[in-house]
């Protein structure tokens, strides 16, 4: 390698190397059907401690894992836990979320798992 292309080769794996992917951490796992549902969440790091954490949604059954839904929690910097998280079987292969956040109003999510498809969306905010 030519000595005039070594530098901008090392910014590039300096630059590319600062970047780093957030893992997640798991929150809850609840039984959901015939798998599981699992929640996990991402660390907030740095000056922004007290910035809200994201939660994200999967289904697990046997080796398959699906993405369901990702949303944002506000609780005061403090680490989510299963304090956060209320989770009611509706029946019918229907469950009820409520996500609970010490800066924001209860969201309410419903699971349903009809047909062999398991879906999670966002309804309203609780009352």
């Amino acid at each position: 390698m030519k000595p005039e292309m070594a530098w901008p080769l090392a910014l590039i794996l300096a630059i590319s190397g600062c970047g780093s992917i957030q893992p997640e951490h798991n929150l809850a796992s609840f039984p959901l059907g015939t798998g599981s549902l699992e929640v996990r969440y991402l660390e907030v790091l740095g000056p922004a401690a007290f910035a809200p954490h994201t939660l994200r949604f999967y289904y697990r059954e046997k080796d398959k894992e699906q993405f369901l839904a990702e949303t944002e929690l506000a609780n005061d910097g403090a680490n989510p836990s299963e304090h956060n998280l209320d989770v009611a079987d509706l029946g019918n292969g229907n469950w009820q979320i409520i996500l609970k956040g010490q800066e924001q109003a209860d969201e309410l999510w419903r699971v349903e798992t009809t047909g062999g498809k398991v879906r999670m969306k966002k309804t309203e905010p609780a009352s």
